[in-house]
């Protein structure tokens, strides 16, 4: 696989993942440009128009207008040198209207791109200027689901989020999971996307950071199936309930979670994070015994000079030095209350799990100065690893759950996603 298709997947998710931009990082030069003053003023009429229409959602993932109209909300781009986009609505497929094509008591969206009915399923296919829906004619609806956070299967074919078929994979032994992202593997080798990963780029470290992430779920799950994402709200308790069927987990707080057969992914959210929660097990068998385990994915990652002052790190300044590794199982015990817990502060330097880790990598405090997201110079801490000046996060936990019951063991996992605020 060429290396520009790195560089392309990784620029489309910046464009994705841009809102519009603030008006004061635009340049006096830009403003002036009259290709910049037509982009406001399409901004200005699509806003206007779609105002007047009083688009509301009616069901995940599908709009609905005053007018009648049913559309796809996204997000495009009007004016590329500043990066302006427009929230619009994609109202046809083909040159049918979307209404008179989708069964809409059956409609859903799935994740990942991928839609679904009773007898199609559907594929929006992003792009910057406006990106087109479709239906994927190949695909099986009623076997048709999504894998991991790029890919979907149905019995005959593996899809990438673009809708299209991963020809070269061995259909039998694909893997991907959450938080792969666009990585996936076989019992021949590793894929990005639709490519099979050639031998010269598994020196790449972002490739082998994933490989590595897939070997390792891999080894603890027996299914990839995801579930749609769900979001666990309750107005009357304000808990996130999952279920794993012997046994279910309560969390006194509401997270967006994503379920397998045997483990679920939370992800924290500004304002909403799992420190201090209480954590409550409810078996069905009141004669079970639970042990739990803490698992973290650490990163550590070197901060270089970025110019000839000699100061450290933008924000995405975090080559060429990258280190991920797992830690051992530390045991979580209970409270006084049997099968109740309360989360530790994980990624806090203070707390026991991370002091051992720093202990481990043999880290150092140390300062530097670095460059301001918007403007100015400041002195910031980091770590000494190795003679490296690095920047060290716990991004993932991995909780393991024990079920014991007359020698029976059965385990489920909870992957905690950290949100540090953003």
């Amino acid at each position: 696989m060429k290396s520009t298709s790195f560089l392309l997947g990784a620029l489309m998710l910046v464009m994705m993942s841009c809102s519009e931009e603030s008006t004061s990082d635009i340049s006096n030069e830009q403003k002036s440009d009259p290709q910049y003053e037509k982009a406001i003023a399409k901004i200005a009429k699509i806003d206007s128009l779609n105002a007047t229409l009083e688009w509301q959602e009616v069901k995940p993932g599908i709009w609905l207008s005053n007018a009648g109209y049913y559309g796809i909300q996204e997000s495009r781009m009007v004016y590329l040198d500043s990066m302006l986009f427009v929230t619009d609505y994609i109202t046809k497929i083909d040159s049918t209207p979307i209404g008179n094509i989708i069964n809409l008591p059956t409609f859903d969206y799935l994740g990942n791109q991928f839609y679904k009915d009773a007898f199609h399923v559907y594929n929006y296919y992003p792009m910057a200027y406006g990106g087109i829906f479709r239906i994927l004619d190949t695909a099986d609806a009623g076997s048709f689901h999504i894998v991991g956070d790029c890919y979907a299967q149905d019995k005959n074919f593996v899809y990438t989020e673009k809708g299209e078929i991963v020809e070269e994979v061995d259909y039998n032994s694909f893997f991907t999971t959450i938080g792969a992202g666009c990585f996936a593997k076989d019992q021949y080798g590793y894929f990005f996307w639709d490519e099979r990963i050639e031998e010269g780029d598994l020196k790449d470290s972002l490739t082998i950071e994933y490989m590595h992430l897939l070997d390792e779920a891999a080894n603890r799950m027996d299914t990839v199936y995801s579930e749609k994402s769900s979001f666990y709200m309750n107005d009357l308790t304000g808990k996130t309930k999952i279920n794993y069927g012997n046994f279910k987990l309560e969390i006194d707080a509401q997270f967006e979670t994503k379920s397998t057969k045997d483990t679920t992914y939370l992800y924290e959210w500004v304002g909403e994070y799992v420190y201090g929660r209480n954590l409550t097990i409810k078996p069905k068998n009141e004669a079970d015994t639970f042990h739990i385990y803490i698992q973290t994915i650490d990163w550590l990652s070197e901060l270089k000079e970025s110019d000839s002052l000699g100061y450290l790190g933008t924000w995405d300044d975090w080559d060429p030095f990258t280190l991920r590794d797992t830690s051992n199982k530390f045991y979580w015990k209970s409270t006084s209350n049997k099968n109740k817990y309360i989360f530790p502060n994980i990624g806090n330097p203070n707390d026991i799990i991370m002091q051992k880790r720093i202990q481990q990598f043999e880290l150092r405090d140390t300062s530097y100065w670095y460059h301001g997201e918007m403007s100015g110079d400041f002195l910031g801490e980091a770590w000494l690893c190795e003679s490296k000046i690095v920047d060290y996060y716990v991004f993932t936990a991995i909780i393991t759950i024990e079920r014991h019951n007359n020698g029976l063991l059965e385990t489920k996992w909870l992957q905690v996603e950290f949100s540090y605020g953003c």
